[in-house]
């Protein structure tokens, strides 16, 4: 799985879709939290764990390294699209203390379909593949990589985010962690569904015929496929001469509160809305611009 892999994005920057290049650029990711245990690829750390002044820097996470490279071979698999990244980000993103039940799973690795780039301090283009994000006992790990467009260098990226914190004013309204915060929560919503696929027919057969893999062991692997779930629009009834709204995109509407009116009290009640989308999902995303005023 991992040669098929490396053959899929070799040269020609290809796309992961399927649930094996899911599952493929877990192995690879594996394979180079690995060589970092070894020393062969540079750790770079933020706010990491603090207990490492005590011991060998270095040292302290070539172990870290090789310890996730273990871990990773139980974390639940995520594929996300580019549509579903987009509307995660864009989601609002309210104030509130983040806890540990703010990740779904306890060990999760993240793959994208396409990359993400970005530019750095010093000028250079750097793009990251994969996130490995699992819990400790007061905060959450986040492991990935970092490569460079222009020498084509590798290095594993490692942080936290601490429990116990209000965003965003506790982070200092740090965009990495609302990126986090923010998937995690859009996984949690009501309008997300993770399709636990497995690996294509032709995929599996392939494991079999040329790795000597048994059908069972084949059909192991599953991959979750971050979607949302099929939404129900209500028809105006027959005969009212109300037609049907034609959106030209879709956007997320924020939480509010609302005088929800109860037929049944004969009266108005406060009620809080939360936050969802509305529109066309066919239709491209509307991105909203905020001010952010004293």
């Amino acid at each position: 799985m991992l040669t098929k892999y490396i053959e899929h994005v070799k040269g020609n920057q290809s796309l992961n879709t399927l649930p094996e290049h899911a599952l493929g650029e877990r192995l690879y990711a594996m394979m180079t939290l690995a060589l970092a245990g070894r020393g062969d690829i540079p750790i770079v750390t933020t706010a990491f764990i603090r207990a490492a002044a005590d011991y060998d820097r270095d040292l302290f996470f070539q172990r870290s390294a090789t310890g996730m490279a273990i871990m990773m071979n139980k974390a639940q698999v995520y594929l996300w699209t580019d549509k579903m990244e987009k509307l995660a980000d864009a989601s609002p993103l309210p104030p509130h203390t983040v806890s540990r039940d703010v990740l779904p799973m306890p060990i999760m690795f993240w793959s994208r379909e396409t990359r993400y780039n970005a530019k750095g301090p010093d000028g250079r283009v750097h793009s990251n593949n994969w996130l490995l994000i699992f819990h400790q006992v007061d905060h959450m790990v986040i492991a990935g990589d970092l490569s460079y467009h222009d020498d084509e260098s590798v290095k594993i990226v490692m942080d936290s985010v601490n429990y116990g914190l209000v965003w965003p004013n506790d982070y200092n309204n740090d965009t990495e962690v609302a990126r986090i915060l923010k998937r995690c929560a859009f996984m949690a919503s009501p309008f997300v569904v993770t399709d636990r696929k497995r690996m294509t027919h032709t995929a599996r057969r392939q494991l079999e015929r040329d790795h000597g893999i048994t059908k069972e062991a084949a059909n192991e692997p599953e991959c979750n496929v971050i979607a949302l779930r099929r939404l129900k629009f209500k028809t105006p009834p027959q005969g009212t001469g109300v037609k049907g709204v034609e959106w030209k995109h879709h956007w997320w509407v924020n939480a509010h509160y609302r005088a929800q009116w109860y037929p049944s009290l004969q009266a108005h009640r406060v009620k809080w809305i939360a936050p969802h989308i509305k529109g066309d999902l066919s239709k491209p995303l509307l991105e909203k611009v905020y001010a952010v005023v004293r």
